[in-house]
Parts: structure tokens; sequence; C-alpha cells
């Protein structure tokens, strides 16, 4: 048990050290804890490690179980040792361990994955004739092989094969085989095994039906995508961002760049992961048919730009905008807080400010926010002046300006006083938030703290203030 608990958390040194403390003390390891480590170790790459100790444990008397065998045949075949592979069989024939499915398909699947898929299918029809175990995943594993080396014609060999031995081909199987087709641009085939696996009961998926789309969209089927994917829409089976992306694509073809940003929206809806090639697949759209998008299509770019911290990409684009708005600069200020990259959302409203324009006021709330959870509290000071002297258009700093700050400088303490606690920071004097309240009393309007305001502030001698705030 303790050797499968150091396992699980990575912790091979210590398992293996424990396995042979107990051999030394006498004590013999279970057969399935010494498994379950040689596995571990493969799935990690430590290839060797796991074959030394089965040469330790084996020398020491271990008796191997089929599982312990086919773990064997994993290592060996991961390093294409195939001839000491083989040697394996021939010592479990020996001992009298009859090759399970997992054995004989690791195997099989050892020879495929180095690109000898037709010894694969070989030992698959060996192993049949000595009747030992064969399971649906060989006869996948081999159509799997034959497809990655593009030898379509043995595929579809495989494929009657298996049905010929009254294996019932299942999703795995047509799905390697639809996607090698539709990689060989050969969509009639691809279309047809399509057929052939609905009539028989299997039902299709979304990586399946992209391969099938992304053909057609490679061979100019721009309308014809559109239809099937509203269609595989409609008929509520499972639509992943790789679909998503395949349909952005062909509606930016076909110029039907509107679409395309509601289908973005919609991917959003549905918390899809969007990433830079929608965004600059939707401003290809809008130049290879010399449109001219609207704000809200430059605002939806720069904020796609700026989640993947494409930063310069961001700025380059705003600055091939002729009739830049106000709400292209609130869109980047925004996008770059939401993005963690308050320094240089800062830096943007510093030099619109200087330039004499501005952003909204729920902008400048943003980067506020942003500039209190990077500690830039002189920043964030900065940000709060130039919102006073932007006063006459509209950006008055108010109630709940002061709450971000002062939440903010609030969160500082309670992660120092935490730090102090654990030892890791010597004690340093907490931020004296008077100078937000001071800024707050200089104001000519009548700004009140509430309850919230008064909540975040860092020390109770600040609650006495409130009273002569006016």
């Amino acid at each position: 048990m303790l050797v499968k608990d150091y396992v699980s958390v990575g912790m091979f040194d210590d398992a293996i050290n424990t396995l042979f403390q107990l051999k030394r003390r006498g004590f013999v390891p279970r057969i399935m804890s010494c498994n379950f480590l040689m596995n571990s170790l493969i799935e990690h790459g430590k290839v060797d490690m796991a074959l030394a100790i089965y040469g330790h444990l084996k020398v020491s008397g271990l008796n191997s179980i089929d599982y312990t065998y086919g773990i064997l045949l994993k290592a060996l075949c991961r390093k294409g040792n195939f001839e000491e592979a083989r040697d394996v069989f021939r010592e479990m024939v020996e001992v009298g361990v009859n090759p399970n499915a997992f054995t004989c398909s690791t195997y099989i699947e050892g020879l495929c994955s180095h690109k000898r898929s037709d010894s694969g299918y070989e030992a698959l029809r060996a192993f049949r004739a000595a009747q030992w175990p064969i399971d649906t995943f060989a006869y996948t594993t081999v159509i799997r092989g034959f497809c990655s080396e593009m030898k379509l014609k043995e595929a579809v060999e495989v494929l009657f094969d298996v049905v010929n031995e009254g294996v019932a081909p299942d999703v795995y199987i047509y799905g390697a085989l639809i996607h090698a087709y539709c990689k060989a641009r050969n969509l009639l085939q691809a279309l047809a095994l399509h057929k052939d696996m609905l009539s028989n009961g299997i039902k299709t998926n979304c990586v399946i039906v992209s391969s099938i789309l992304q053909c057609m969209c490679e061979m100019g089927m721009v309308s014809e995508v559109v239809d099937q994917f509203k269609e595989l829409r409609d008929s509520g089976i499972f639509l992943d961002e790789v679909l998503y992306n395949i349909m952005v694509d062909a509606l930016c073809k076909l110029g039907k760049l509107e679409e395309d940003v509601e289908l973005l929206n919609e991917m959003e809806g549905r918390h899809m992961s969007l990433n830079v090639v929608n965004y600059t697949t939707l401003i290809d759209g809008y130049c290879l048919q010399g449109m001219k998008p609207n704000s809200t299509t430059h605002n939806r770019i720069i904020e796609g730009l700026c989640m993947f911290g494409k930063v310069k990409e961001v700025e380059a684009f705003l600055n091939t905008l002729v009739d830049k708005c106000l709400e292209n600069y609130s869109a980047m200020v925004d996008s770059f807080c939401k993005g963690n990259f308050a320094i240089e959302a800062y830096k943007l409203f510093s030099r619109l400010s200087k330039q004499g324009k501005f952003v909204k006021k729920n902008s400048c709330r943003k980067l506020l926010s942003s500039l209190c959870l990077k500690r830039e509290y002189d920043k964030a000071i900065t940000l709060l002046r130039s919102m006073l002297t932007f006063n006459e258009r509209g950006i008055l700093p108010d109630v709940i300006t002061y709450t971000v700050l002062l939440d903010g400088r609030l969160k500082e303490n309670l992660k120092r006083a935490c730090s102090l606690q654990r030892g890791k920071e010597r004690e340093v004097e907490k931020n004296d938030d008077s100078p937000f309240w001071n800024e707050l009393n200089d104001m000519g309007k009548e700004i009140e703290p509430d309850v919230y305001c008064i909540a975040f502030t860092s020390n109770g001698e600040i609650l006495e203030k409130k009273h002569h705030i006016s």
C-alpha cells in the first residue's frame, strides 16, 4: 500500500526504496504493487528504470502474471526491442502463462507505433491462428497504423477482415478511416464510410464530423460546410471548438462577416476558448471583402488579441484604424486589464491623457482595480488625479472609485499579515489609507462614504474620519 501511495504522488525513488526494503526484511512484495510501480514508471518515460526493477525482481524469484508480462512488453516495445519482446511470449508459454488480449494488443500497438503496421497485422493474424485472444482494440490499432502511414488499401482490408471475423467495427475504427480519407482528399470514400457507420447504428461525433467539414472547406465546398454545420447544430450533436473554428473560416470565405461575429459571440456564450486564429481569420475576412468593419467588430478583435497576450499585435491593429473612437480605447484598456496586463493598460491611459483623450469611467475603475492587484499604488494615485483633471468630461471619481482603491490597500495589508504569521516576511508598517480620505476631503463635491467604503478601510482610526467628510 505504501508503494502505491508514493507512486501516486510521483515519488518513484521512495517507492523503489520501500519495495526493496520490504524485500531485504524478508517480506514478499505484492505482485500488483510491483506491476503498478513498473507501469507508472513506463507512463512517466522511465522505461529503463522499469526494466531494471523487473530484472531485479525476476532474479529475486518474483512469479510474474499475465499482466506483468504485458507491462514488460510495453516497456520493450517503447524502446523498439521487438526481438526481446518476442522472447517474452516464448517465456510465457514455457512457464504456462497464457497471453491475454492485453499482452497481444500491447505488442501489436508497439509495432504499429513504430510504423511497422504490416508486421503488426502479421502478428495479429498469427495470434489469431494460435487462438490467443484478440479484441477490437487490436484491430483498431492496426487500422490506425495503416492510416497514419496512409496505406488506405491495407486499412480497408483489415476492416473487411474485422467484419469476416464477426467483430463489430466501432466508432474508433470508422473514425480512423474517415480521417485518413479526408486527409487524402477522397471525400466520396469518407462520406461512404460515414454513411455505412450510421447504417450500422453507430453514432457520429464531433471529431469525425470535423474531419469531413475541414476536408469540404479545403476542397472549396464552403457553402456546403455552412449548411452541414447548421444541420448538425439543429440535430443536437455536441459541437466543439474545432467545428466552430471551421465554421468561422467558412463564413469568412463566404463574406458573411456579421454572421461570423455572431458565431464568435455564440462560442463565448458556450464558454468555449476563443483563440487568436479566430480573430485574425475575421480580420482577413474583412480585408478580402474590402469591407469596413464597425466599432463593435473592432472591439471584439481587440478583446480577442488581448486575451491571448498579443499586446504588440493589438497595438498594431489599433494603429491601422483610421476612425478610432472612445469605445476602441475603452475596449483596449478593459481587455488589457482582463488579460492581466495592467501596466500596459496604464501606459495606454497615460499616453491618451497626454493627447487629451480619455476612456470611459468604468474602464478607469477596472484599471484602478488592476493596478491595486499589482500593488502599483503610485500609478493608481496618478490615475485618480487624472480622473479629477477630466472632471468636466464626466469621469469624476465617485465613492465606488475610492472603494476600489481602499479594497486593494486592505488586501495587501492582509497578505502581509498572513506572510508575517507564517514567518515569510519581516514586520513592516501597513499601508496608510489616509491619503485617499484626504483626497476625498479636498474634493469640492459631496461624496459620503457608504457602508462598503467604510468596511474596506484598514484601521479603526479611519472610521472616525468618516464624520468629518462632507
